[in-house]
């Protein structure tokens, strides 16, 4: 297995630093840009048995960088991600960005073979023969990626430097490309786009421009191009399929035609996730599942995710976003509702409140977390469990006559207390286990039942002290 030697680029730091962490003070800070890293770092990854991990941090850097000079394979490559603090999470500019500041270069070039870039965003203003991001070598990968560009080589551009050479997107988007495709595939290379969204280009959305090459597109969505959202010089690849567009032009087999703005959440914010159920891009996408598996390396499994980070659905959406429903409650108004399961779980700041009998809550397993509560509001409610246990500072409490508390094994933890308010209340257990300092408050109106070795009672009349082993006390 390779070595994965991990180093750091953070926009905040200053040139001079080792890169070995992501400090941005101090000789061992990170490296401000990607030519101070490429420079100090670039080697013969296959005779070192490494993989190259550059970690980013911070929002843009302004430079040209090309991936290149390294020695790598399919098991030791080149590998640029960004840190889920630094990532865009889908909305362009609001993440570790790569600007480019001169023409003729792209913004995030990728010339050296093997190499994956996840979760960053290029852009170039410049007129000139610039892409955002541009992969040029063999079997490239990039994941989760926002590509945009003035000039003439596309938002995001596929295209290997010798015939057989493969470059994939997965999860990917272009938008704003003016003059230019938002995906484009070229120089005889087999290119390949996974659930990927192209949107607002100046020509193309998805574009394939000669014959001699393939372009595979699977779950693609493509709209508001100013040219025709799908063009191919030739057939799509085969495989071609689930892709969705403004026009007539998506290929492939089961196609969606006919977008239209209110099929995105806000076009006017470059807002492109999916609306709603109702949007067209909803739940009309295939499986890439089989597809990703021959993408994945020994050390290196694709993200099974999109453009924002969320898991992707057994039921596929089209585009580079998954729909996320917005937080729901589940509130219980009325008389003769109920909520039935197996497991309930609260997590933090959630309640379940039943407000009105006789409603029940039935849970073989219910789980309180932290500053959660379980509300019993009225008579005739009841929480069952074969196995109650309170944590630290919980407090089960029985407040009405007739409500109890039933378990087989009631523990309490040091520091609780378990509170019964009425006289004709009973605890009843086989077992009671007491931790000083908890104890019961004397009261003749009740009755603890205990057969156990090592306790004696004394007197047989009147108030009784039952002292087990390791200064323990139950008064009655």
């Amino acid at each position: 297995m390779a070595t994965i030697v991990t180093r750091y680029l953070n926009t905040a730091s200053t040139t001079g630093g080792d890169g070995t962490t992501n400090a941005t003070t101090g000789a061992n800070r990170a490296y401000a840009n990607f030519g101070d890293w490429q420079t100090a770092e670039v080697k013969n990854l296959v005779t070192a048995n490494e993989i190259h991990k550059l970690i980013c941090s911070g929002g843009n850097v302004s430079e040209n960088i090309d991936i290149t000079g390294w020695t790598t394979d399919i098991d030791r490559f080149v590998w640029v991600t960004v840190e889920a603090a630094s990532r865009h999470g889908g909305t362009p500019g609001s993440g570790f960005r790569i600007t480019a500041s001169a023409n003729w270069s792209s913004a995030f070039f990728v010339s050296q073979d093997y190499t994956i870039v996840e979760w960053l965003e290029g852009i170039s203003t410049q007129a000139n023969s610039s892409a955002g991001i541009q992969l040029a070598g063999l079997d490239c990968l990039a994941v989760g990626c926002i590509g945009s560009a003035t000039g003439n080589l596309g938002g995001i551009r596929l295209a290997g430097s010798a015939t057989g050479d493969t470059n994939i997107a997965v999860s990917c988007l272009s938008l704003n490309s003016d003059g230019a495709d938002g995906f484009h595939s070229s120089n005889w290379n087999h290119s390949k786009a996974y659930n990927c969204t192209s949107v607002n280009s100046g020509d193309a959305g998805f574009e394939k421009v000669s014959t001699g090459q393939e372009l595979v597109t699977i779950n693609c969505a493509a709209y508001g191009n100013t040219g025709a959202d799908f063009v191919s010089g030739g057939a799509w690849g085969a495989g071609t399929s689930n892709n969705a567009s403004e026009d007539l032009t998506a290929p492939g087999t089961s196609p969606t035609t006919g977008l239209v703005s209110g099929d995105f959440t806000n076009t006017a914010t470059d807002d492109y996730s999916i609306a709603g159920t109702g949007s067209k891009l909803y739940a009309g996408g295939v499986s890439i599942e089989t597809e990703l598996v021959a993408l994945d390396r020994t050390q290196y499994t694709v993200p099974r995710e999109d453009i924002a980070g969320n898991d992707f659905e057994a039921t596929m959406d089209i585009g580079a976003y998954v729909f996320v429903a917005a937080g729901t409650t589940l509130t219980i108004q009325s008389a003769n509702h109920g909520v039935i399961s197996d497991a309930i779980t609260l997590t933090q700041s959630h309640a379940l409140g039943i407000n009105d009998g006789p409603h029940t809550h039935g849970a073989n397993n219910p789980t309180l977390s932290q500053g959660q509560i379980l509300t019993i509001g009225a008579s005739n409610h009841a929480l069952s469990s074969d196995s109650l246990s309170l944590a630290q500072a919980h407090e089960i409490t029985t407040n009405v006559a007739n409500n109890a508390v039933t378990s087989a094994d009631v523990i309490l933890a040091q520091l609780q207390s378990l509170v019964i308010q009425n006289s004709t209340h009973g605890i009843s257990s086989d077992q009671a286990g007491l931790f000083d300092p908890t104890s019961f408050p004397p009261n003749p109106d009740r009755t603890h039942k205990a057969d156990r070795t090592d306790r004696t009672s004394s007197p047989e009349n009147g108030n009784r002290t039952i002292q087990p082993t390791y200064n323990r006390t139950l008064r009655i």
